[in-house]
């Protein structure tokens, strides 16, 4: 035989909250868990993004930028090309270093029982920097390679209008 317990009254009603909270709390620590996952899952879009950025540049050095526009523009241009390469290479990295983290998280998404390390939130942090180093890099590159062919095509206009009078 099982012994009942009376409790004296109102404590049963203290439980149920204890328990009703512990319960929303466990939603809403999952429910962040499923945002941090979807937004690190929305990363490999953005890297894709870039990277496909990061092409259209080098396509653009290759079949814009002609030969005897001058040694200074062309040293910039050998040194955005090598740029464009590190940072292509540097988004293939990421793209590998968030995909093991998107797998390091899924356990934690499917069991939301499973504790939580500090490890998840550092890989997070870390991978989150690097992210916007990759973007803010790019940015630079971009515009340092719109303010290159600005100047070209200065170059040209000011050398036609020589060459009209």
């Amino acid at each position: 035989m099982i012994p009942i317990i009376l409790l004296p009254a109102g404590i049963e009603q203290i439980y149920i909250k204890i328990i009703d909270m512990k319960t929303e709390e466990d939603t809403a620590l999952e429910l962040e868990l499923q945002e941090l996952y979807l937004a690190s899952k929305h990363w490999l879009s953005d890297i894709d993004f870039i990277s496909d950025e990061l092409r259209f540049f080098k396509d653009v050095i290759r079949k814009y930028f002609v030969q005897g526009q001058g040694v200074r523009i062309g040293t910039k241009l050998d040194g955005y090309a090598m740029m464009l390469d590190q940072l292509e290479r540097e988004s293939l990295k990421i793209t590998a270093r968030v995909t093991d983290y998107l797998k390091f998280m899924e356990p934690y998404v499917s069991d939301p029982a499973k504790k939580i390390g500090l490890s998840l939130i550092e890989k997070h942090t870390t991978l989150e920097n690097d992210m916007s180093s990759l973007f803010d890099a790019a940015k630079l590159l971009k515009k340092s390679i719109f303010s290159l062919a600005e100047e070209v095509m200065w170059k040209k206009i000011s050398n036609q209008a020589e060459q009209d009078v």
